[in-house]
């Protein structure tokens, strides 16, 4: 997914089968990746109905895919999506995400990822400068039950 169609890079981890990304997030977790290319979709063109469950793991381009759908947004009745955060991505990507959900209508809860808890339960001040993933569970309070 991406905020324009068309096709995009994606790098997949050489070190890890279930890691791959169309976003240069920093780190070597991707060093040495396969690197193909792949078709890129807005998910907008996914919204033209309602929606009662939208999970979101795209591994980057979480904000961008989000503010493109725009009013769309409000087709959507309950929003998962992790969120990644360090090294090459900017620290207002939160704030844009919680700005874009909010404004459509959503309530926000924002946690951490599971991997992410499980690796900084011990001393989590030691990781503060880090990368990071979190998750946020939206709901969206103008849905109303007769959309679908």
């Amino acid at each position: 997914l991406g905020s324009e169609e068309g096709e995009t890079e994606m790098v997949i981890s050489a070190n890890d089968s279930m890691a791959a990304s169309t976003m240069d997030r920093g780190g070597n977790w991707l060093e040495n990746g396969t690197r193909i290319t792949v078709p890129r979709r807005k998910l907008s063109s996914w919204l033209e109905e309602p929606v009662h469950f939208l999970k979101l793991d795209i591994e980057g381009p979480e904000v961008e895919v989000l503010e493109e759908c725009g009013e769309k947004l409000s087709r959507v009745k309950t929003l998962f999506c992790e969120y990644h955060q360090g090294e090459k991505l900017p620290a207002s990507r939160l704030t844009r995400l919680l700005s874009v959900l909010t404004e459509n209508g959503f309530d926000v809860q924002v946690g951490k990822s599971y991997s992410y808890q499980q690796s900084t339960e011990y001393r989590p001040a030691t990781f503060l400068e880090g990368s990071y993933s979190g998750v946020l569970w939206a709901k969206n309070l103008n849905w109303k039950d007769r959309q679908g």
